[in-house]
């Protein structure tokens, strides 16, 4: 995805609206997906856990994630 296609799809969200990735381990994949989520702070996260989980509750986050071919 190149950054203008990215753009333009971000446009779609309200500008104050959390950008989030999934990452774990190295190296990089393209943005395959952009994808509403619902997120919380992730509270007895391990060292290889993200900041936030996907969360479903009334106390979550709303947020975008942006994918690769592998999530």
């Amino acid at each position: 995805m190149t950054a203008s296609e990215l753009i333009d799809k971000l446009k779609q969200y309200p500008a104050n609206m959390r950008i989030v990735v999934v990452g774990y381990e190295s190296g990089f994949d393209d943005i395959e997906t952009i994808q509403e989520v619902s997120i919380d702070k992730f509270r007895k996260k391990r060292e290889w856990d993200g900041k936030y989980r996907e969360r479903t509750n009334s106390a979550t986050i709303n947020a975008v994630a942006l994918l690769g071919d592998r999530t």
